[in-house]
């Protein structure tokens, strides 16, 4: 029985350490490192095959790995004690977030290659015109927060209208390639 109290104090002191800056520090370091290893992974295979949704797959992880890389140098900062904890909850979530978004989009179009090289009318001209269009909402929210960020200086990200915003986009470009490959499966399997 004792061991097991031991363990379980163990587990609690782990989860404890894992819940501070120390404990998302190392968890936003082993994911920068792991998504620059697949980016890496996936640039040396597009190197090799110069293959487009290679090549998409390849963005999309260094994406995740810059975004991970900016929450590892600000959580460092904060561990190590030159910028206060709040700019975490204020700067690194939006920023995060808009990232993720532009990643799903990527994600969504490597997957979907196939579907995309089909010979759809219009179908360049709509991918082109979907891309500006997240581009410019991924842009125009980022100007918006940080223009904003003076009157609301210590506001949670997660607690805005901003959040919804940008989870009502992720669920939006997820949605619209299950719909797209939903809609051209027959002509994709052909």
């Amino acid at each position: 029985m004792p061991f097991i109290v031991e363990f379980l104090s163990i587990i609690h002191g782990f989860n404890r350490f894992l819940g501070s800056d120390g404990g998302s520090l190392l968890k936003v370091s082993f994911e920068f490192l792991l998504f620059l290893f697949m980016g890496y992974m996936a640039t040396s295979q597009y190197a090799k095959t110069r293959n487009r949704q290679v090549k998409y797959l390849s963005i999309s992880f260094l994406t995740l790995a810059l975004t991970k890389g900016i929450s590892t140098a600000f959580y460092g900062a904060t561990v190590f004690g030159s910028i206060n904890r709040v700019w975490i909850e204020v700067i690194i979530p939006p920023l995060e977030n808009t990232l993720e978004v532009l990643v799903l989009y990527l994600l969504g179009v490597a997957l979907t290659y196939q579907v995309l090289r089909l010979n759809i009318s219009h179908l360049r001209r709509k991918f082109y015109a979907a891309s500006g269009v997240l581009l410019l909402a991924i842009f125009g929210f980022v100007i918006y927060w940080f223009s904003s960020l003076s009157s609301r200086p210590y506001e949670f990200f997660i607690r805005t209208e901003a959040f919804t915003f940008i989870s009502l986009l992720k669920i939006v470009v997820l949605g619209s390639f299950v719909a797209y490959i939903i809609y051209h499966y027959e002509q994709a399997t052909k």
